[in-house]
């Protein structure tokens, strides 16, 4: 692509993405648009957060486990053995 194109192309998604922005923020219609995804983001967010808690919950359980189980199967022991592989962070 030469020069000329690119800055072609450059000026139209310039103008284009000035387009969709002058509706989203200048009128009624890209207001009503702007709520509705809001709380649709706002819902995202917060699955997401729950979700994240969620395998915080997971991760501390497993921790457990494997706090549990070298125990178990080491009882003399009296420092933790087991090493992850994984980093669970």
């Amino acid at each position: 692509m030469d020069e000329r194109s690119q800055i072609l192309v450059t000026t139209m998604v310039g103008a284009f993405v000035g387009c969709v922005l002058g509706v989203l923020y200048k009128t009624q219609g890209g207001k009503n648009f702007r709520e509705q995804i809001e709380s649709v983001l706002d819902s995202a967010i917060d699955e997401l957060q729950k979700t994240q808690d969620t395998f915080g919950k997971a991760r501390k359980a497993a921790e457990e486990g494997r706090r549990t189980l070298d125990k178990v199967l080491n009882p003399n022991s009296s420092s933790e053995t087991f090493q992850s592989e994984r980093d669970f962070h």
